[in-house]
């Protein structure tokens, strides 16, 4: 699953082109595109090398790539965590600002983990990257 938002919405929050937060997404599918079409329904068992590249969310980092905050689980087994690691590093090198969080426990699709005192955790380390961009108060 992976969250866009502009965040217009709220109350307390500026309008700007914002971030990109990252929440267990699907995002090397160059990679594990094969492992998991089953799941997901894009490519079958052979998925195509160009539709592969087309799905990989890695391959389109650029510098305008908005700031991105991104948070995982090891214990993901529909996402790899290396999809989140995959896509990091391509902001790195692109010199887009980010922030990774993997977490060892918690499945995919988690939501706010209200009922896990170490992974509830995420929501906070985001509403604090939030607040030090400026984007919350």
């Amino acid at each position: 699953m992976m969250a866009f938002c502009t965040l217009a919405q709220a109350q307390d929050i500026k309008q700007i082109p914002l971030s990109e937060p990252q929440v267990q997404g699907f995002i090397a599918a160059q990679k594990d595109l094969a492992a998991i079409a089953g799941k997901i329904q894009a490519a079958g068992d052979k998925p195509d090398p160009a539709l592969a590249r087309s799905l990989s969310g890695e391959n389109a980092v650029s510098r305008d790539t908005p700031p991105t905050f991104i948070f995982h689980t090891d214990a993901d087994t529909a996402v790899p965590a290396e999809n989140s690691v995959h896509y990091y590093l391509a902001l790195r090198k692109a010199g887009v600002p980010a922030e990774m969080h993997i977490f060892e426990k918690g499945a995919h699709g988690v939501g706010l983990a209200n009922n896990d005192a170490a992974l509830s955790e995420w929501s906070k380390l985001m509403a604090n990257w939030l607040r030090i961009r400026g984007v919350i108060r």
